[in-house]
C-alpha cells in the first residue's frame, strides 16, 4: 500500500492530500500527535507554503480512521474560529477591513479543505470492497498433525462456510513457532494472513534475546480458541502413581523426562515443577513433537513424559501410561480421575496449551471484529465443543480485548518461570 506522499511523487492524484495556505496554519497552530483521536493518521507540515495535510499510510478499509481524523480537524478548526475575536468593521459597509477579509478567507479555506477530506472519505467508502473477498491464509506455527494444527483445521472448515471464502492452511513449523511468527509479523495488515500459535510464542520471547518479533508491537490478538492442560505421566516401568511417589522413588537419583521440544511449554513447566518446586535432579530429553515424546515413555527410554493432554489421553485410558497430574486449576473432563498439580501441593503450576489467533499489527479493528465474531460463533456450536472436548480441549472464545488481557498475564507468568528455571535458548 502506498502512502499519500508516495502517490503524489508517482504523479497520481491522491484524494487524501489537501493544501492550506500559511495563513490558515498560522491561525490553526501546530497539530501534534496528541491533538487528535487518531493522531497517527495525519500530520500538518508547516515547512513550506502552501502547507500540506497528508493522511499517511491509511489502508483502503481504514475508513473510520480517516473520518475520525477529519472530524478531529473540524473540531479543532471550529474551536479556533470561535475563539478568535471577530474583527470590528472600521471601513465603509461596502468595503471589508483587511482583518475582516483575512478572517473570511481563513474560514473559507478551512471549510473547503475539510469538505475535501470528507468527500475523499465518502468516495473511498463507496469503492471499498467487502471483507473478505479472497482466500485467507491461516499460518499454523507447528507441523501438521499436532494439537495446534488439529484445532486450526477444525475451526478453518467452519470459518470458510461462514465467511464464504476458502481458508488455506500453511504449516510453518520450526524454531518453536518463531518462523511462523516472523512471517506473519511481516505480512500485510489486511486480514488475509492469520497466525495460529500457542504459549511457545510467549516463551520464545522470554528465552530468546532476539526472537525476530515483538508480541506487543507486531501482533493484535483476535481470539483464544481452545486450551488444554499439560499432562505429566510416568512410564509403565516407573513405580509411582503420584507426584509424591515420584519424589520418593527418585530421591538421590536423576529423573529423565521427555517433551515435544526445547522451549515448549511442556519443557518449561516440567523443569519448573520437577527441578525448582520439587527439588529433583531432572534431566530434559527433547523430541520433535508430542507423539515421539510419548513413545519414549511407552518404551521406557525416559521415566516421565510431559506433554499436552490430547495425544496422551488414549494411552492413559488404555493403561499404558501412569498419569501423575494435570497442570490445570481444576480436573479435566477427558481424564476426571487424574488429580491436578495443585492437589499435589504445587498450585503455582498452571500450564495451559492454548491455541490463539493473531493478525499483524495495524490490521483494521473491523476486520479483527469480523474474524473474532465468526470464530467465536464456531466455538459456541454444541457439536463443535463436544468434538474438541472428546480430544481433551476446552473451548474458550471471548473478545479480542479479553484475549489481549490474558496474553499480558501469560507474558508475565512465563517470563517469571523461565527466569526461575534458568533455561535459555540452546
Amino acid at each position: 500500500m502506498i502512502s499519500a506522499r508516495d502517490s503524489y511523487r508517482a504523479g497520481l492524484a491522491p484524494a487524501n492530500r489537501i493544501l492550506f495556505n500559511q495563513g490558515v496554519l498560522d491561525a490553526f497552530g501546530h497539530v501534534s500527535a496528541r491533538d487528535t483521536a487518531r493522531s497517527d493518521r495525519f500530520l500538518i507540515s508547516q515547512n513550506k507554503a502552501p502547507a500540506v495535510v497528508e493522511f499517511n499510510d491509511i489502508l483502503p478499509h481504514d475508513l473510520d480512521g480517516q473520518l475520525l481524523a477529519a472530524l478531529a480537524l473540524l473540531q479543532r478548526a471550529t474551536s479556533i474560529l470561535q475563539s478568535r475575536p471577530r474583527p470590528r468593521r472600521r471601513c465603509a459597509p461596502d468595503r471589508a477591513a483587511p482583518d475582516q477579509r483575512r478572517f473570511t478567507t481563513l474560514k473559507t479555506i478551512f471549510l473547503l479543505g475539510l469538505a475535501s477530506v470528507l468527500t475523499a472519505v465518502a468516495g473511498a467508502a463507496v469503492s471499498q470492497p467487502a471483507y473478505p473477498n479472497k482466500p485467507i491464509r491461516l499460518v499454523v506455527a507447528f507441523n501438521a498433525g499436532g494439537i495446534t494444527d488439529v484445532v486450526a483445521r477444525a475451526i478453518s472448515e467452519k470459518m470458510s462456510d461462514r465467511l464464504g471464502q476458502p481458508i488455506v492452511i500453511e504449516n510453518q513449523g520450526g524454531a518453536g513457532g518463531m518462523i511462523a511468527s516472523r512471517q506473519v509479523a511481516a505480512a500485510a495488515p489486511d486480514g488475509y494472513t492469520i497466525l495460529v500459535n500457542t504459549p511457545s510464542m510467549v516463551i520464545n520471547a522470554a528465552m530468546q534475546k532476539r526472537p525476530g518479533y515483538d508480541i506487543a508491537a507486531d501482533f493484535l490478538p483476535v481470539i483464544v480458541a481452545a486450551s488444554t492442560p499439560n499432562l505429566y505421566a510416568a512410564s509403565p516401568s516407573v513405580r509411582a502413581g503420584t507426584l509424591a511417589d515420584l519424589a520418593q522413588a527418585y530421591k538421590g537419583k536423576t529423573l529423565t523426562y521427555s517433551t515435544a521440544g526445547i522451549g515448549s511449554s511442556s519443557h518449561i513447566s516440567a523443569q519448573y515443577l520437577f527441578g525448582v518446586l520439587m527439588g529433583m535432579n531432572a534431566r530434559h530429553v527433547p523430541y520433535k513433537g508430542g507423539a515421539p515424546a510419548i513413545n519414549a515413555a511407552l518404551g521406557a527410554e525416559v521415566d516421565v513424559v510431559s506433554v499436552s493432554m490430547p495425544p496422551a489421553v488414549q494411552h492413559v485410558k488404555a493403561g499404558k501410561l501412569k498419569p501423575l497430574a494435570v497442570a490445570s486449576r481444576r480436573r479435566v473432563a477427558a481424564l476426571p480421575e487424574v488429580p491436578t498439580v495443585g492437589e499435589a501441593g504445587f498450585a503455582d503450576v498452571d500450564d495451559q496449551s492454548w491455541v490463539g489467533f493473531f493478525v499483524p499489527a495495524r490490521t483494521h479493528a473491523a476486520v479483527i471484529q469480523r474474524l473474532n465474531s465468526v470464530i467465536d460463533a464456531v466455538l459456541q456450536e454444541p457439536a463443535f465443543r463436544d468434538r474438541l472436548a472428546s480430544m481433551g480441549f476446552e473451548t474458550i472464545g471471548g473478545t479480542p480485548a479479553q484475549f489481549g488481557d490474558y496474553l499480558k498475564t501469560e507474558v508475565t507468568k512465563w517470563s517469571r518461570i523461565v527466569k526461575a528455571t534458568g533455561i535459555t535458548a540452546e
